[in-house]
């Protein structure tokens, strides 16, 4: 069950991460790509040291979803700032 759970949050994670970065522009693009390099360091730092990481499935899970609140941050922070310059442009 557990790894189901990581599975359905690392899909979520990249379908969101697809998402922004076809719908999005500029430097809301550029700043989507900032979760993705988070988690792979992350992962790319468990492959090279997995000695150091016995609850791999936890990890997976836990940076997932960090990355998917990072990403629902980002989504709120430029809708936002569109509101407000659609309040300007009035």
């Amino acid at each position: 069950m557990l790894m189901e759970l990581v599975f359905a949050l690392f899909i979520g994670f990249a379908a969101a991460e697809i998402f922004a970065l076809v719908r999005w522009r500029g430097m809301w693009r550029l700043a989507a790509l900032m979760p993705v390099f988070i988690v792979s360091a992350i992962v790319i730092w468990i492959v090279i040291e997995p000695a150091r990481h016995y609850l791999l499935a936890f990890e997976l899970m836990v940076w997932s979803f960090l990355g998917i609140v990072l990403l629902a941050v980002l989504a709120g922070i430029r809708r936002v700032i569109a509101a407000a310059q659609r309040r300007r442009a009035r």
